[in-house]
């Protein structure tokens, strides 16, 4: 079970890659997760290196 945090200011900084938790809505599929990297205080996508518009939560996990 993974262990969702909420608070992103918390979520590491550097070259780490770990999950991100977005709500997309209920009528795009619900949540979407994405493996990220934080820059500053934005998250990034690292397959689109698109930015995640609305993190929610963060995780960390062995990627």
């Amino acid at each position: 079970m993974i262990k969702w945090n909420k608070n992103l200011k918390e979520a590491p900084k550097g070259n780490k890659p770990f999950l991100v938790k977005e709500y997309r809505g209920l009528c795009s599929g619900g949540w979407d997760w994405y493996k990220a990297l934080r820059v500053g205080n934005d998250f990034f996508n690292i397959e689109t290196k698109e930015r995640i518009e609305d993190p929610h939560s963060w995780a960390k996990v062995n990627l």
